[in-house]
């Protein structure tokens, strides 16, 4: 039934449309098509180079691949990725698809219950954070029905400092993840710090998005970083089991089944009390520019110039054009 919108059928949730109707898709419409890897890409005269778009797309693929290891192939189908031209394509695009006109931005992904029907949409110029956080959501709902939440949004902000080049492939897009300031900012609020268990066990409605996912990013940043043995095998081991329910193409367990594997590893090899106290150090120990900046204010009206000095300067070393760290830097 070509043409056939859908109607009050999607659900918009922290960017991305759940489109649950079974109404038929519309025509793909007018534009060009490049096909490689395991992406399609539909895109207008604005693309100036696709097969430099599509090997980034592959290449993020293959950089979460790394991290969950479903299958090296693809998923049995390829992902669909439409640039735009204008906001007023990519609105009426959305429009037509779910009936509703976007709230914000000029990137999406519309999430279909088929998963080789959903696709990431963006618009000319999007910056290459968002497109990694939907590209990343649209690779793991391509392997699992109903991931956990926090595992979700968190690794969907993780993708975002990751910045791909054709020159160099990936390297950080910054020293220091801005996410950092938000996390620690709802950590320090006791209407919105949430507890590594809340933060695992919390379903996808459970809290916003906005409070859910910084945190959520800080815990799987932590699992990354920590020495502590048990912990540190919580991510690869847990993952390789969400990968074994779906024999390594698709995991149709429900959010509370694929929950359950991470709460009960620590359930059965450490305590929720010792993954607190853990996180609350790994987390007090990370400090935002900000913070360093008055850190070395504060040192410098004590007169402890030295240490000033190496607080500047690791400011500037995140954030080269920090103005205010330049200046005390130089009357020292």
């Amino acid at each position: 039934m070509q043409g056939k919108k859908i109607i009050s059928a999607a659900v918009f949730v922290a960017g991305i449309f759940f489109i649950t109707s079974g109404a038929a898709l519309s025509a793909q419409g007018a534009g060009k098509q490049t096909i490689s890897g395991k992406y399609v890409l539909y895109y207008g005269n604005s693309t100036a180079d696709p097969v430099d778009t599509v090997t980034m797309l592959n290449s993020y693929y293959d950089a979460f691949n790394s991290i969950f290891h479903f299958n090296d192939q693809g998923p049995g189908f390829l992902y669909i990725v439409r640039i735009c031209d204008t906001i007023q394509e990519f609105t009426a695009y959305l429009i037509e698809k779910t009936g509703k006109t976007p709230e914000q931005g000029g990137s999406t992904f519309l999430k279909y219950n088929r998963p080789e029907k959903s696709e990431v949409i963006f618009i000319t110029g999007t910056p290459q954070a968002d497109i990694a956080r939907h590209l990343f959501v649209q690779y793991l709902y391509s392997y699992v029905k109903e991931p956990p939440a926090w595992l979700l949004g968190g690794f969907s902000l993780y993708a975002e400092n990751f910045s791909w080049s054709k020159e160099h492939g990936f390297s950080p897009a910054s020293k220091i993840n801005p996410w950092l300031s938000q996390a620690k900012k709802l950590l320090a609020s006791k209407e919105t710090a949430l507890s590594p268990q809340q933060i695992m066990n919390a379903l996808k409605n459970d809290y916003p998005a906005s409070a859910l996912y910084p945190q959520a990013w800080l815990l799987i940043s932590y699992f990354e970083a920590t020495s502590h043995p048990i912990l540190k095998r919580l991510l690869p081991e847990c993952v390789a089991e969400l990968r074994l329910r779906g024999n390594g193409t698709y995991t149709s367990a429900d959010e509370k089944q694929n929950i359950e594997i991470f709460t009960s590893y620590i359930g059965k090899w450490s305590s929720w009390e010792a993954l607190n106290e853990d996180f609350a150090r790994y987390a007090a120990g990370l400090h935002t520019p900000s913070e360093i900046l008055r850190s070395g204010m504060d040192s410098y009206s004590q007169s402890r110039y030295s240490d000033a000095a190496t607080a500047f300067t690791e400011v500037l070393e995140l954030e080269p054009a920090n103005n205010t760290a330049a200046y005390y830097l130089g009357l020292i």
